[in-house]
């Protein structure tokens, strides 16, 4: 079972995201920078994640989020069922709109967290990855950051490229989010994805060494 490095390990169950017993490493970055290729490496190693974004779809299943939805913007709602295209695009038409949004999503987290959790058996580490670390300081709860990253110019192309949205758009949705450059420097490690996949496998594995006991 891999564990984190004594040294690495900063806070007690107490003070640590959910009061997970275990050391948590939060794994984040801007959209489109690999994060979620990252994630997959690290089950691959066999190391447990649980994905932020995982969680929020599970927050979207409860009946209190189509209420919710239906209260605010019953526009995005077609036939008793949400719209998630036309809510993003209501999400980043107004800070307020995410804000509101975001705000109902993390009221509920705990909820989706803990029934993930428990499926897990107890892991003696974990991966958390959130892309939103830094923006809802989380950074503080877990015990060591580790940050994906990409060019804001790499970021954008991926980000067009895969989800086959407008420029206008996409630059809605990287202006919203914290800077990758400052989410790079704030966090404690840091993978560099600006190249290919195999490049990426070298980085992550030149930062497994430096966390993970052998």
């Amino acid at each position: 079972m891999k564990e984190l490095k004594p040294e690495l390990i900063k806070l007690s169950k107490a003070d640590r995201l959910y009061q997970v017993e275990h050391p948590v490493i939060g794994l984040t970055g801007g959209i489109a920078t690999g994060k979620s290729t990252v994630a997959k490496l690290f089950e691959e190693f066999g190391i447990p994640v649980i994905s932020a974004d995982a969680l929020v779809k599970e927050v979207y299943k409860m009946p209190e989020a189509l209420i919710f939805v239906e209260k605010h913007w019953p526009s995005t709602i077609e036939k008793k069922t949400i719209r998630f295209d036309l809510l993003r695009k209501v999400a980043f038409s107004d800070d307020k709109n995410r804000e509101l949004i975001e705000g109902f999503i993390y009221s509920k987290m705990k909820l989706a967290f803990d029934k993930f959790y428990s499926s897990l058996g107890n892991p003696r580490l974990l991966v958390y990855d959130v892309p939103l670390l830094f923006e809802k300081n989380l950074a503080p709860k877990v015990d060591l950051s580790i940050c994906v990253y990409t060019s804001r110019e790499i970021q954008t192309k991926r980000l067009l490229l895969r989800d086959s949205i407008d420029i206008e758009l996409a630059k809605k949705i990287l202006n919203a989010q914290m800077d990758i450059e400052e989410k790079r420097k704030a966090a404690d490690f840091q993978i560099n994805n600006s190249g290919n996949l195999d490049d990426l496998k070298k980085e992550f594995e030149n930062c497994l060494k430096l966390l993970v006991q052998a």
